[in-house]
């Protein structure tokens, strides 16, 4: 099981650094459900345009610390990724609950784990505001069982063909 879940992930990162080496301008890369942040870090070490959301606000801040303390620039989001504008709430990082990891897996859990507010945001939105119009040559959607939503949430930006490559978790 492991030895799978490594895979994968090696496979994840090989496939983007062949995408930032096949572009000839920096990537434009949009890492949805960052976590602490190795895929946005690993890309923006790279020479990539980064933009990274993540619904726990303390992983947000362990991702803006680690780019700042690498010397790169990536555009950090504390938000939740969902196809409709709110504010939710969503388990602490670290609230010990069998039924979820925390974050948007917590969407919906019972309310014995210490919970936060978030405010949502959509693909689309994070997409625009910080490459305009440009498409995505990379998009990583890993939300923990959120990901219908979060992609509903990307229709604009895939319905325009707006994403050269990507990986849903």
């Amino acid at each position: 099981l492991v030895a799978r879940y490594l895979r994968r992930e090696a496979d994840l990162f090989h496939a983007l650094a062949r995408v930032i080496r096949k572009t000839t301008s920096p990537a434009r890369v949009l890492d949805i459900g960052a976590n602490h942040g190795l895929f946005a870090l690993f890309a923006a070490l790279r020479g990539a345009r980064v933009a990274a959301v993540e619904a726990q606000a303390t992983l947000a801040s362990v991702v803006k610390v680690a780019t700042l303390a690498n010397g790169v620039d990536v555009d950090v989001f504390h938000n939740a990724i969902l196809d409709v504008p709110a504010v939710v709430e969503i388990a602490e990082l670290g609230a010990s609950n069998d039924l979820n990891e925390g974050g948007t897996a917590s969407l919906g859990a019972p309310r014995e784990a210490p919970m936060a507010q978030v405010r949502t945001a959509s693909v689309d939105l994070v997409a625009s505001e910080v490459f305009g119009a440009a498409p995505v040559d990379f998009l990583k959607i890993d939300v923990e069982g959120v990901e219908i939503p979060a992609l509903r949430a990307s229709l604009g930006l895939l319905g325009r063909g707006g994403v050269r490559e990507g990986s849903v978790e």
